[in-house]
């Protein structure tokens, strides 16, 4: 497994990791259990802890994938300046976590303004991640390019790929 391998492999767990955390913080929010959104801090602490490799992997992962043939710089520089602030903004959202992992660990309850703004924070990064990878996966996937001749080419062969013959 090399540098790019691992951080294609890293990068969904903090993505769909911080997604379910969001799910499990709003299913206690809605009950009124504060341990399930305490449960949901700690995940959000763990993603973020987890968003660290996953950012230092992708220098060495450029570093190999900017040797390929038909990789575009420009690509790997938006991806590169996306999971800058991607990375600014989950660590954010952990350190808030940790902060309401300190000042609510033994309350029965959670304040709103505080549920609103780590509400906030969360969708905030995961929309930052989400943008990163739709990014992160134009690099090699053309597929996904608006305006790709691959796409182009999928229209004009019909349903799964096969051209219609006269035979």
């Amino acid at each position: 497994m090399d540098s790019v391998h691992l951080h294609l492999i890293l990068n969904h767990l903090p993505m769909v990791g911080i997604l379910v955390a969001i799910g499990i913080y709003a299913a206690g929010w809605l009950r009124g259990s504060a341990e399930f959104q305490r449960l949901a801090l700690g995940l959000l602490l763990s993603f973020g802890l987890a968003t660290i490799p996953v950012y230092l992997t992708g220098g060495a992962a450029e570093h190999v994938v900017r040797r390929l043939p038909d990789v575009s710089k420009t690509l790997i520089e938006a991806h590169e300046k996306a999971a800058g602030a991607a990375f600014v903004a989950v660590e954010i959202l952990a350190g808030f976590s940790l902060l309401g992992m300190v000042l609510y660990r033994k309350s029965a309850a959670i304040a709103k303004p505080f549920t609103a703004g780590l509400l906030a924070l969360a969708f905030a990064a995961t929309g930052l991640f989400g943008w990163t990878g739709y990014l992160g996966g134009q690099i090699r996937h053309p597929e996904i390019r608006g305006g790709s001749p691959v796409i182009g080419s999928l229209h004009a062969e019909g349903p799964r790929g096969s051209r219609k013959s006269d035979d």
